[in-house]
């Protein structure tokens, strides 16, 4: 675990700022905080730096196609940057997968009013709570699997501590140096290879392997357990 300004005073030392024993006055933590929370918000939008996918499970209502999410929304978990391209509806111990789509494409389906299975959704990222559109209004209660991004959450005051994974307090330390390197202190040879090896192993570690899978057409958008995948044929 680390806190925001145990983050602050390693970058401020691996920059040369500060020393053992040094602290924070309370102009710089008011103005190192807010370089550290811009930081970790402009990492949420990259995918190699979001660290899990979350998979939450939710029960379809058959009178509605839009759905709020976010905190106290229809769907009542933190509101998601992104969705992934795997949410399904499980149904009767198979999956049907769920395609996402641009406004446009979405738009272009004129599927209003219509009652079947939803096969695609559109996400509107409004804020502070987003809007999930299914093309089709569901005819069942389906238990429906959304896959959404997790990432790092931004300090609300010095002292919070965030548990880290692997690999990202030392990022997050070397990278909040850089952060405030420009037109104050030069950083040196080292501290720039630290910040990009770190970012990076955290990148490469994030990577998802891209498994082969059968035509949709195959098997008619029907996503089994197995994952449909070319090289299991099943």
């Amino acid at each position: 675990m680390a806190t925001a300004s145990s983050i602050i005073l390693r970058g401020l030392k691996m920059l040369g700022d500060k020393v053992v024993g040094d602290t924070l006055t309370t102009a710089e933590q008011t103005d190192y905080l807010s370089v550290l929370n811009s930081m970790l918000d402009s990492w949420r939008i990259d995918k190699l730096l979001v660290f899990r996918i979350i998979e939450s499970a939710f029960t379809l209502n058959t009178t509605a196609r839009t759905y709020t999410i976010g905190a106290g929304g229809n769907f009542n978990i933190e509101r998601p940057d992104r969705l992934e391209d795997t949410s399904f509806i499980l149904y009767q111990n198979a999956e049907y997968f769920v395609q996402l789509v641009d406004e446009a494409t979405f738009t272009a389906q004129q599927t209003t009013g219509q009652t079947q299975m939803p096969r695609r959704l559109y996400y509107d990222r409004a804020f502070p709570l987003g809007n999930i559109y299914f093309d089709f209004i569901p005819d069942k209660a389906y238990d429906f699997h959304l896959k959404s991004w997790s990432a790092l959450q931004q300090f609300s005051a010095i002292s919070d501590t965030m548990t880290l994974p692997a690999g990202y307090q030392r990022a997050l330390e070397s990278n909040f140096a850089m952060e405030v390197a420009p037109g104050y202190i030069s950083a040196s040879p080292e501290l720039v290879k630290i910040a990009k090896e770190s970012k990076a192993k955290i990148m490469s570690f994030n990577t998802r392997t891209t498994y082969l899978t059968l035509d949709p057409g195959v098997t008619q958008g029907r996503r089994m357990r197995s994952g449909s995948s070319i090289l299991t044929g099943a």
